[in-house]
């Protein structure tokens, strides 16, 4: 894992944090009566470049989910 973690190469240093969140996500059902949601783990790193102080965010994304494969029967 690399959360909270200095990061070395050729003179370069980098401080790494990760984080995963938890939501909710609506998912479309053949019923109009009937609600589904799934929930999803969205990540996102932030680097901190030491040398010059600037963030780098890395998201995973905030649209919605890839559809998932369905078994075949």
């Amino acid at each position: 894992m690399l959360n909270n973690i200095v990061l070395h190469q050729k003179g370069h240093r980098v401080l790494v944090k990760g984080r995963s969140d938890k939501e909710s996500v609506p998912v479309e059902s053949g019923d109009e009566q009937t609600e589904i949601e799934r929930e999803v783990l969205r990540t996102s790193i932030t680097v901190l470049n030491l040398r010059t102080g600037v963030f780098e965010v890395i998201d995973q994304g905030s649209g919605p989910p890839a559809r998932p494969e369905h078994d075949a029967a």
